[in-house]
């Protein structure tokens, strides 16, 4: 089959008419722009082709365009075993089918039928046709974005390839009789065993009856070990029930417990008398301590009043150095202070004879400055007003941008409306001797020439009327979107005040032109008055009256004299500044220097009232302390204490030393022990009562199950299942081993024969790679590339690597089936978007290649980069 010419309306995004071809039977580049409708087309020629014309439901509404209700349309011209065919097909609204060939024409389902025979592909029974049911037709046509997948043929394309090698497979396995051999051990295996290998319901059903069998038979088996256990295991209770009520092993547990707590109760009081003794220890420590502080206080007390005394002598001393000092500080600030009243006098006359100068200086600089401020305001003051001018000639102009953005908007989408509507519209010529009046969705475009956008009625006078329903595109929409776009520009235009976006355009221009001259103006101004014209306006105003206020200069004065002699005066008064700030540094240091004296002998006589006072204090409290009790008996009180302390730590240590010799940890031990087998030996009698009794209700229960009898009902049952289930395992297992070695017999004699296949995909392969070699599985699915003696798995190469190795095993398929005198054309939609520059190359003579055997068909939005190869370019451009 080959590929002539290609015509498509209203299908998805194709709404007007696309018109392809004529085209070649070897290599032909369809190009466009991205969202031109390449992959529409692809899907248009497969629905046409494999799709009933009456398809419903989902996959019949997504063939129409978005929004519209009307019927997708295809029409298909190709040949086919020399012959040529024409095909028409229709979906949703109106469906129908048609083909026209040398056998005669067919309608409707007859005409799906005699494709389908012409063809040779299946269908579903109900709804869109895929891979599965294509044949190589779904194989060698490629969608976009699935050229780098893997290449596993589906059955049907399978069944197609493998024809070719049809009878020498069938030869190995026996002809027809092996191929019935094989399928029907392949049934048989079927009932055993899953399509992985598992085992099948049959075999799952015979285990689960022999498992549940035993596991039933485990049961018993455990339910009469159980009641073995519990007779077993009441007498042991018993024996032991009988053995804690042995009184003399009773009165020997009450014994050892009456010994432990007698021995406990000696080591209490030792305990007791212990902590007695510590207290008295503690009490001989507090009253040792008491007479040391007592003792300690005393020798501080002595101490400190020796130094008190030596203090006051130091103070005395430093307060007669302190007046001395006083005195040759008051001398030397009263010098001091003279000198800083010369220094005040100097700089008063000074300032005085600067301030003069300075008057001189202020008016000329004043009268300096109004003039140059007087200039500028009246630039200022010029440039303002032109501003104004030219805002005031385009006042009137209030369009905006986005108004002339809107207005523009408008205007295209006019246009695109007309243009639909005159696609879609009829236009009727009437060249007639009688008048003609028109009613209807009827437009005169020239003298006896109208166009019909909708239904129209132009009537003959003295003859009849003509009624015209245009068809097509959906006339009413775009008449109304026409409509709609005149209404919206009038608004638009008349709020404006101006007839087209052009119009507007200009006024526009105008308006930003003058506000341009505006702000050029008023950056004059604001260059002449930074602050503003107000602001330097009062600026004038207010130096003006500055002047006016100054003191008039004295008669016989020369002004620019006096200001050319400030500087003179300025660094006179600086200089009797700084002798006046010298002489008042001076005076300051004196002053400090006297009030620190001061200072100094305030609180050296503060100083010495303060010893004076602690010396008083200190001796008065310890006479005081010395009447009460004297230096001697105050240390006799405290070696009476010392003396009562070691005593008491004596008692105390021999109270340790025999509570040791009882040995408490060895008594605690001997008491726990002794209470635990005591309370031990009464939880375990009542233990073993409670136990006997559960015994003795569970061997009751058990005895009324007749286990014995269900166990030999169900060992029975058990060999007999057991049996079924070998039975069938062995049935399976002889089932399965044949229908494997028939099937493996199948997968050599097809591995035999991919030589073919090889073959062809040789030259393909040597262009791209020259030094690998693809691996096909017996299903002729592409599983890899081995190079390098290493073979690399097809899932792991680079998104490159696999889409070029998957055109290349296609284009050798497409030749194998060309050799048996059915060629299908390859169909690549965006195909090699990952080859880099060499491999694209490479990739394109092969396309060269294939397409002296077989038609080519490259669907690119890149189609200058198949220039090189001479190739016809047809424009994916829809018809006007």
């Amino acid at each position: 089959m080959e590929i002539r010419h290609l015509r498509i309306e209203n299908f998805r995004r194709l709404v007007a008419p696309l018109e392809i071809g004529p085209l070649e039977g070897g290599l032909n580049v369809l190009g466009g722009d991205n969202e031109a409708g390449k992959s529409t087309v692809l899907q248009a020629l497969r629905v046409a082709l494999f799709d009933r014309h009456g398809l419903s439901g989902r996959a019949a509404s997504e063939l129409q365009p978005y929004g519209h209700r009307v019927g997708p349309e295809v029409t298909l011209t190709f040949t086919c075993g020399g012959d040529e065919y024409r095909l028409w097909k229709r979906f949703c609204q109106g469906a129908g089918a048609r083909l026209e060939g040398p056998g005669g024409r067919w309608e409707g389902d007859a005409a799906e039928e005699a494709l389908q025979s012409l063809l040779g592909f299946e269908r579903p029974g109900r709804g869109a046709t895929d891979a599965r049911h294509q044949g190589v037709w779904g194989l060698l046509w490629v969608t976009q974005g699935t050229t780098f997948h893997a290449v596993d043929p589906a059955e049907s394309a399978r069944r197609s390839l493998g024809a070719v090698l049809e009878a020498e497979v069938g030869d190995v396995l026996g002809g027809a009789t092996g191929q019935r051999l094989l399928r029907h051990f392949a049934t048989e295996r079927g009932r055993f065993w899953t399509s992985t290998g598992r085992p099948g319901k049959a075999l799952k059903d015979a285990d689960a009856r022999v498992e549940t069998l035993s596991t039933e038979l485990a049961e018993v088996d455990g339910q009469l070990a159980e009641f073995d256990e519990a007779v077993n295991r009441l007498a042991r209770e018993r024996e032991e029930l009988a053995a804690l009520d042995d009184p003399d092993a009773a009165a020997e547990r009450q014994r050892r417990l009456d010994a432990a707590r007698a021995a406990h109760q000696r080591l209490e009081a030792r305990r007791a008398e212990r902590e007695r003794l510590a207290g008295a220890v503690r009490v001989a420590e507090a009253e040792h301590q008491q007479r040391e502080r007592d003792w300690t206080e005393r020798q501080k007390d002595i101490r400190a009043l020796a130094g008190l005394e030596q203090t006051l002598t130091a103070a005395d001393t430093a307060l007669a150095d302190a007046d001395a000092r006083v005195s040759r500080a008051e001398a030397a600030e009263a010098e001091a202070r003279a000198a800083h009243e010369t220094a005040a006098g100097a700089v008063s006359a000074a300032r005085r004879a600067e301030e003069e100068a300075a008057r001189a200086r202020e008016r000329l600089d004043g009268e300096q400055r109004l003039r140059a401020d007087r200039e500028a305001l009246a630039r200022a003051e010029e440039a303002l007003e032109a501003a104004r001018q030219a805002r005031a000639s385009v006042a009137d102009v209030a369009i905006q941008r986005g108004d002339v953005d809107e207005l523009r908007g408008i205007e295209d989408r006019l246009a695109r409306a007309e243009a639909r509507l005159e696609a879609g519209a009829t236009r009727v010529d009437a060249e007639v001797a009688v008048p003609v009046s028109v009613s209807g969705a009827a437009e005169p475009v020239a003298e006896g020439q109208w166009r019909l956008t909708g239904e129209g009625v132009l009537a003959l006078e003295g003859i009849g009327t003509v009624r015209v329903s245009p068809g097509g595109v959906d006339l009413t929409s775009a008449r109304e979107a026409r409509d709609e776009a005149r209404e919206a520009r009038r608004g638009v235009a008349s709020r404006l005040g101006v007839d087209t976006a052009a119009d507007a355009e200009a006024a526009l221009q105008r308006r930003e032109r003058a506000h341009a001259d505006a702000a050029a103006s008023e950056k004059v101004a604001a260059a002449h008055a930074r602050d503003g014209v107000a602001a330097l306006r009062e600026r004038v105003q207010a130096t003006a009256e500055r002047i006016e206020a100054l003191p008039a200069a004295d008669d016989g004065v020369d002004l620019e004299s006096a200001a050319a002699a400030l500087p003179a005066r300025r660094e006179a008064r600086e200089a009797r500044e700084r002798e006046h700030a010298d002489s008042g540094q001076r005076h300051g240091e004196c002053r400090d220097a006297l009030a620190d004296c001061r200072e100094a002998r305030v609180a050296a006589r503060t100083e010495r009232d303060q010893q004076a006072r602690r010396r008083d204090q200190l001796a008065a409290a310890l006479a005081e302390a010395r009447a009460g009790r004297d230096d001697d008996a105050l240390y006799a009180a405290l070696a009476a204490a010392r003396q009562a302390l070691e005593t008491a730590r004596d008692d105390l240590a021999r109270a340790d030393a025999a509570i040791a010799a009882e040995d408490p940890e060895t008594v605690a031990l001997q008491l726990k022990t002794a209470e635990a087998a005591v309370s031990r030996a009464r939880e375990e009698r009542e233990r073993a009562e409670r136990s006997v009794r559960d015994l003795q209700v569970r061997l009751e229960a058990l005895g009324q199950q007749g286990l014995g009898e269900r166990r030999v009902e169900l060992d029975t049952a058990l060999a007999e299942a057991q049996r079924e289930r070998e039975r069938l395992h062995r049935e399976a297992g002889a089932v399965k081993l044949v229908a494997d070695e028939l099937e493996a017999a199948a997968s050599e004699a097809r591995r035999t024969f991919l030589g073919p296949v090889m073959e062809r995909l040789a030259p393909y392969l040597r262009m791209l790679m020259p030094d690998a070699e693809l691996v096909l599985d017996d299903t002729l699915t592409l599983t890899g590339v081995r190079r390098g003696g290493r073979e690399e798995a097809f899932d792991d190469l680079s998104l490159g690597t696999r889409e070029q190795l998957a055109i290349l095993v296609r284009l050798a398929f497409a030749d194998l089936v060309a050799e048996r005198g059915e060629p299908v054309p390859v169909v690549l939609d965006d195909a090699l978007a990952f080859a880099d520059e060499h491999r694209f190359e490479a990739m394109k003579l092969a396309l060269a290649r294939a397409a002296e055997r077989h038609q080519v068909l490259v669907l690119t939005c890149r189609p200058r980069d198949y220039a090189t190869l001479g190739a016809p370019l047809h424009r994916l451009e829809r018809a006007l």
